[in-house]
């Protein structure tokens, strides 16, 4: 990048150096590696307490999810949580994700963290069909492991949150299923609109062309979910971050879906996630309501606040 360009703007009157600052969580924060560290560490001991099941949904070693039962296995047809994991696209896995699971475990749900391929050796349009074939097959074959194909939400956090939106928009009856198979969703420090992120460092690893990036943009697209949808930030993110949640709220809404807002009081991109696992606070408490809602109202929509 010479001089002349590098102070020419490219996305709402930022430079290239100043986007790529605003879609670096890991240089925003610089203890972000211990963070992520964390992520093992305390899905560790959630692992050895709750025995998962290794299921595959795909061909390919990645295309295959763990599922985790609460402790009581007495009750059937138990409400779903499906969680993708983060990582820029490119790194983390299910077995990572294992810490998520308490909230859901407890309310009770069956709890599903998907792998998937990553970045560079997959593209993200092939990505994002893969997991939503995931979806698909699960709604197919999680009675089986007595879970409710009828009682489906699903999260996502930072990539994962644009993985989920993504899957909080599509298009289930191609698939041969109901329109609405996903009843609830939360989002949490998600990217929505990728023409900024096209435009950033990051692309040098997805190669997104702008037809991609508009298509792959779940702020473009009404969702198909009839229930709540919870889209989280953390206080402590870049700008960009921030806006990005705050636009995709708006355009959902504006599209007729019922969707809330949240800001992650004194939290950052990396550690909010793990609020999810603690039923008492805001997150984990979502996770909860919407699968009880899920479980003892039906179909009932919730009122937006």
């Amino acid at each position: 990048m010479n001089d002349v360009n590098s102070q020419a703007p490219v996305f709402r009157g930022m430079t290239r150096a100043e986007l790529d600052r605003q879609y670096n969580n890991r240089a925003y924060l610089p203890n972000s590696a211990e963070l992520i560290a964390r992520y093992e560490m305390l899905s560790r001991p959630i692992r050895e307490m709750n025995r998962s099941v290794r299921l595959s949904y795909g061909v390919g070693p990645s295309s295959a999810l763990d599922l985790y039962r609460p402790a009581d296995t007495s009750t059937d047809r138990l409400p779903v949580h499906v969680f993708v994991h983060g990582g820029a696209w490119q790194s983390q896995s299910a077995a990572e994700s294992a810490f998520v699971a308490p909230s859901t475990l407890a309310a009770p749900g069956i709890f599903v963290a998907l792998d998937f391929d990553l970045v560079p050796d997959a593209r993200l349009p092939s990505i994002v069909e893969q997991v939503q074939g995931a979806i698909a097959w699960l709604a197919r074959n999680v009675a089986a492991h007595g879970g409710d194909p009828d009682q489906i939400m699903v999260s996502g956090h930072s990539s994962g949150g644009h993985l989920a939106a993504m899957l909080l928009t599509t298009d289930w009856t191609r698939y041969g299923l109901p329109a609405d198979l996903i009843k609830a969703g939360i989002v949490v420090s998600g990217m929505y609109d990728l023409e900024p992120v096209r435009l950033t460092y990051r692309n040098e690893l997805l190669k997104l062309t702008p037809e991609e990036a508009a298509a792959l943009s779940p702020i473009r697209f009404r969702p198909t979910v009839v229930g709540p949808i919870l889209v989280a930030v953390s206080e402590n993110e870049t700008d960009e971050f921030r806006r990005q949640a705050r636009d995709v709220v708006t355009a959902w809404r504006d599209m007729g879906a019922d969707v809330r807002f949240l800001q992650l009081d004194g939290l950052n991109h990396f550690n909010c996630i793990e609020t999810i696992a603690d039923a008492s606070a805001p997150l984990g408490e979502s996770v909860v309501r919407f699968l009880r809602r899920n479980r003892n109202e039906g179909r009932e929509r919730v009122p937006s606040r």
